[in-house]
């Protein structure tokens, strides 16, 4: 990926039983929390009928193991990845600042709202007090501020080859070659600046 521009989707990596979830698809479910809290139904309505369609798409919970659910924040611009372990019912948070940079705050927030559509979307029983938030356990691996793409990226290769995320520092990125083809993998459109690869 030679263009600093590209949302990590996950749309060209397939498993049957591991689902990814477009990065848009957290801003989708932000919007309508907002549309929630300010009683606007109308578009809560509509919005929930769009983050519903994107359900359809990824393998339920009796066929996943897991779900990967690439995260977008955009104030200030970060990636960020939830692994939704199906077995366990744990919620695993993923990034590249550790717990520095408060981005999961955010996120849990939002990924507490997807548990509730689950249950009105899924013909069993998802209840989201049942489940459980881990936050990211592994130290601070990023320096820089452009690299959290690439660490996205790495996290998946690794959830993808078993359940543990990946041990890459920052030194790593520079020598990984997968790196720059997983990002490239993982990146689907290119809509917006994000400024993550090189």
């Amino acid at each position: 990926m030679e263009r600093r521009t590209g949302w990590l989707s996950g749309s060209r990596v397939k498993n049957p039983r591991i689902g990814v979830l477009h990065s848009t698809f957290l801003v989708d479910v932000g919007d309508y929390i907002n549309s929630v809290a300010a009683h606007d139904e109308r578009n809560a309505v509509k919005q929930k009928a769009w983050i519903l369609k994107k359900l359809r798409k990824v393998p339920d919970a009796q066929t996943a193991t897991k779900w990967l659910v690439v995260s977008h924040i955009t104030a200030p611009q970060h990636w960020t990845l939830v692994e939704v372990h199906w077995g366990s019912k744990q919620l695993r948070f993923y990034e590249s600042f550790a717990a520095e940079g408060r981005y999961d705050i955010e996120v849990k927030m939002r990924m507490l709202a997807v548990l509730d559509l689950c249950q009105e979307f899924f013909p069993f029983a998802v209840k989201t007090k049942e489940w459980q938030w881990i936050g990211e356990q592994r130290g601070r691996r990023q320096r820089n501020w452009y690299d959290c793409g690439p660490f996205v990226a790495a996290d998946i290769v690794s959830l993808f080859e078993g359940d543990q995320p990946s041990a890459k520092n920052e030194k790593d990125m520079k020598a990984w070659p997968g790196g720059r083809k997983w990002y490239g993998i993982c990146a689907h459109s290119p809509l917006r600046r994000t400024g993550l690869s090189r």
